[in-house]
């Protein structure tokens, strides 16, 4: 009797530890869950913000002083000449408020690009120039009709188009987004080599949720571009966002072959294989 009273306090003894066992494996795989999501979560906001705040960047424009200064009308491009003591003080106050706009002083460039159109209202250079002070001073709706307009006489110009996407993009205007995102894929199919391009539609993408398209146009860019941290930091993130946390771990190794001391990097490894890939 005593031997069986063993064997069955043994044997219930055995069932709670193998309970203790699977309630432990239980609670560590929930939070494994937790923390995938968590991470997931937390890579989705750091590349919002990156698009949102950061790395669609301003596009500055180089005239040149031997070109003719052409103007815009509503109906497209026409031609303006202006009469050469004219034309040589535009030049000097738009390189002037090129200079403010270099050093951050967006009013005082503001000011001096306003007056140059009360000279000549539709110069084109110039109110490009104004647009992309509105881009900078955040009043997005000025510098969107601004760009919209200048768009009808140069639809293909590739700076034009990427800070045309952006003024609508900082609006967060969900019914203006695939706008903006057309304008980017416009660029990049004109400027097809040039990696940026892709990579803003890329920051586009992610915006909307468009995963997939988003890890398409980093790859892209990539492959132009393969040693370039932020877009190889892009692709990561994204995939990230995908859970495909594996390819990602082989993303971040690649940036510590680039840049062996890269603490970010390092810290995103360890933070993936905590979660047990």
């Amino acid at each position: 009797m005593p031997k069986v009273i063993f064997f069955i306090g043994f044997f219930t003894s055995g069932i709670a530890m193998m309970l203790l066992l699977l309630q432990k494996i239980i609670i560590f795989n929930i939070r494994k869950v937790w923390e995938r999501k968590k991470v997931i979560q937390e890579k989705k906001e750091e590349i919002l913000k990156k698009t949102t705040e950061k790395k669609i960047n301003f596009e500055n424009f180089d005239n040149d002083k031997e070109e003719e200064l052409v103007g815009i009308n509503e109906k497209g491009a026409t031609e303006k000449k202006i009469k050469s003591t004219n034309r040589s003080e535009i030049i000097k106050m738009l390189r002037r408020s090129e200079t403010l706009v270099s050093r951050g002083n967006l009013m005082e460039a503001k000011t001096i690009l306003i007056e140059i159109l009360a000279i000549d209202p539709e110069n084109i250079d110039v109110n490009s120039q104004l647009a992309v002070v509105y881009l900078k001073s955040s009043e997005f709706i000025k510098s969107e009709t601004i760009f919209r307009k200048i768009l009808l006489s140069r639809p293909n110009d590739t700076k034009i188009l990427t800070n045309f996407a952006l003024s609508i993009l900082e609006q967060k205007n969900p019914e203006k987004i695939p706008e903006a995102i057309k304008n980017l894929q416009k660029a990049a199919e004109i400027d097809s080599k040039n990696p940026h391009r892709y990579s803003n539609v890329g920051q586009a993408m992610f915006f909307i949720g468009e995963l997939e398209d988003a890890e398409k146009n980093f790859r892209k860019a990539i492959q132009f571009s393969p040693r370039n941290l932020e877009f190889l930091f892009f692709l990561a993130d994204t995939l990230i966002a995908q859970e495909k946390f594996s390819e990602a771990k082989k993303v971040f190794y690649k940036i510590l072959e680039i840049s062996p001391f890269n603490s970010d990097a390092k810290a995103e490894i360890q933070k993936i294989e905590n979660m047990g890939f």
